[in-house]
């Protein structure tokens, strides 16, 4: 059954995989919750929706898919300019040091760094 909780629940397993490095088991929670994201849209928590689509898109760093990892990050900052929530933006940025100095751009990874320095102070 679809619903808010196993998409909530879900979202924390997929980050604990994440951070832990366990892509194979991520990528198949991901699977998992990615229709409870759908099917609820934009009813599900906006810092649950801009989560998920930063867990995606440090799975698509991973997976060297950058165009992938660039559309999930600018849907995220999206997400979290509409919750205007700078928690949020600063995740967000955190994900775009990542996918910069995946992609050899220290400049672009300096300057996300800072401005989620800025967000968290």
């Amino acid at each position: 059954a679809l619903n808010k909780t196993a998409a909530r629940l879900g979202l924390l397993q997929l980050e604990r995989h994440i951070s832990h490095g366990s892509l194979s088991r991520a990528h198949r929670v991901a699977k998992r919750i990615a229709p409870h994201f759908e099917e609820f849209g934009q009813s599900i928590l906006k810092s649950h929706r801009c989560r998920f689509d930063v867990a995606l898109a440090r799975l698509s760093i991973h997976s060297q898919n950058w165009d992938e990892a660039n559309a999930l990050l600018t849907k995220a900052e999206a997400t979290a300019d509409l919750a205007q929530d700078d928690g949020l933006r600063a995740v967000v940025a955190f994900a775009y040091v990542k996918l910069y100095r995946a992609t050899g751009d220290g400049d672009l990874a300096r300057e996300q760094l800072a401005i989620a320095r800025d967000l968290t102070h």
